[in-house]
């Protein structure tokens, strides 16, 4: 990877699994979901801004980067964002949840776009991204994409990735619910979840030890020095 796109832009683009099955509700919920999980990342003090998600192709969306080192650690916020999306705490057990997306993050040099108009874009990350979800099958997903010749540390950054992809597939709504608020960048008090979440300190505790969260924020820390 160049040191261009290192200072670059990061594009993720994604699609809901099994979309056209859901009822008009649903679909709301799922992209209500996305657009407070992109307003939270823009609340970020690295995300420079960042918050415009757009949708694209009926059940598609996109998220442009500017900060791409933090493009996996949003690509798992969005993910955790769908899959606690109808998290009820306190309330009896629900099955799985089912609301998840697939996605392709694109990295490439920094360009200029306009951030309310990303269907507009086409500069290298952009059309990464989306070649890189047609390529990718029908199942829940995350994949990271770059021009060039791979590197060690580009295939390091995406079995890191990769790990990351299946660790998150597996969480329950509660734990996705809790992993939303620890993923934003920093050292986060039990405490502070909690009164977020109104729920007990040890509940947010057992979510984060079954969701691994050690796990994931030693991977992230590695690929975002990384891509830094």
């Amino acid at each position: 990877m160049t040191s261009d796109q290192k200072a670059g832009l990061a594009v993720l683009t994604g699609d809901l699994i099994g979309y056209t099955e859901w009822p008009q509700a649903k679909r709301g919920l799922a992209f209500d979901a996305l657009r407070n999980a992109a307003a939270h990342i823009g609340r970020w003090p690295c995300a420079d801004g960042s918050s415009h998600l757009e949708r694209v192709r009926g059940d598609g969306w996109q998220f442009a980067l500017v900060a791409p080192h933090y493009a996996l650690r949003v690509a798992l916020t969005f993910r955790a964002a769908l899959r606690g999306a109808e998290a009820e705490f306190g309330a009896p057990k629900r099955p799985p949840p089912d609301l998840d997306t697939r996605i392709a993050i694109g990295l490439g040099p920094a360009a200029n776009f306009d951030p309310e108009r990303l269907a507009d874009a086409d500069s290298e990350a952009f059309v990464l991204s989306g070649r890189g979800l047609d390529a990718m099958d029908e199942a829940p997903g995350i994949r990271l994409l770059s021009s060039g010749d791979p590197s060690r540390e580009f295939l390091l950054e995406s079995a890191l990735v990769r790990m990351c992809d299946a660790i998150s597939r597996h969480w329950t709504a509660r734990q996705a619910a809790v992993m939303r608020l620890a993923l934003a960048p920093g050292r986060h008090r039990r405490e502070a979840l909690a009164e977020q979440l109104g729920i007990r300190r040890q509940s947010v505790e057992g979510h984060l030890i079954a969701a691994q969260a050690e796990a994931l924020s030693i991977a992230l820390e590695e690929i975002e020095q990384q891509l830094a």
